[in-house]
């Protein structure tokens, strides 16, 4: 009989705890600078995302165009989780564990508040990353006015929409994750 190498849905929600614990415990040095890591990968995706975005769109339809983008941006998401990166989406998680109590809500707090904070300044770095180094300016500035057209278009959201898509998003972030 051939041995099945997968986890049960249950058997991952108890790794998934195991794993929650884990970060809850991991030093605030390196928790920082492996959250700084996600924020970069992530915001590498998400310029990724802009550029294929933006070339195809100018080519094929803008269903086909988004489809792609969003398949692009996963390539951020990707990274996190190879190199061990830590995203605020991912851990989120963190709540099960909490829930349960098997790990406090001040422990919970204190990696997301790090991991937040972490990811923030690591999207920041990439942000001046990509404007130094002039990859905005690719097809006469059209990526970077494609990214701050991005960028308008979400800061006028209603703060309904906003929530229904941010949860939308961790959503499907958590399901990857999981």
């Amino acid at each position: 009989m051939t041995e099945l190498n997968f986890f049960s849905p249950p058997q991952i929600g108890e790794n998934i705890e195991g794993a929650c614990q884990r970060k809850c415990q991991i030093s605030f040095g390196r928790l920082f600078v492996l959250a700084i890591l996600a924020g970069a990968y992530i915001a590498f995706g998400a310029e990724l995302s802009i550029m294929v975005g933006h070339d195809i769109g100018m080519r094929m339809s803008i269903g086909f165009a988004k489809f792609l983008a969003g398949s692009v941006f996963s390539v951020g998401l990707m990274l996190v989780v190879i190199a061990g990166a830590e995203l605020f989406t991912g851990d989120c998680l963190i709540a099960i564990p909490a829930m349960s109590c098997k790990v406090s809500w001040g422990a919970l707090l204190r990696t997301w508040g790090i991991v937040y904070l972490g990811n923030f300044v690591g999207s920041i770095i990439l942000v001046l990353f990509m404007y130094y180094s002039g990859l905005w300016k690719v097809d006469k500035n059209l990526v970077g006015a494609a990214a701050l057209n991005i960028a308008n278009g979400k800061v006028h959201l209603s703060f309904v929409e906003a929530l229904m898509r941010g949860i939308g998003c961790n959503w499907l972030v958590c399901l990857a994750v999981w």
